[in-house]
């Protein structure tokens, strides 16, 4: 079986989770491929994005074309 440990992250100099209460294991009834992890590791790369949180990779001016733009990637990666 293939799952997932999924919760709100983890503390980068303890290396413990950030809310372990809200962690939960999602087992996965199906096959997951790497063609799966990469679409999923550019979506969260885009939501980061458009969130702002990964500023050492990219920075928005935060402009609306910037919205847009982030907008626009998402939609493909989720509905491509």
């Amino acid at each position: 079986m293939t799952g997932a440990l999924c919760g709100l992250g983890f503390d980068q100099v303890t290396r413990q989770p950030v809310f372990p209460d809200h962690d939960m294991e999602v087992t996965f009834d199906s096959e997951i491929t790497i063609d799966d992890l990469q679409v999923v590791n550019r979506l969260r790369y885009w939501m980061n994005i458009s969130m702002r949180t990964d500023e050492a990779q990219f920075t928005l001016d935060a402009g609306p074309r910037d919205v847009v733009r982030c907008q626009n990637k998402i939609r493909e990666l989720l509905f491509a």
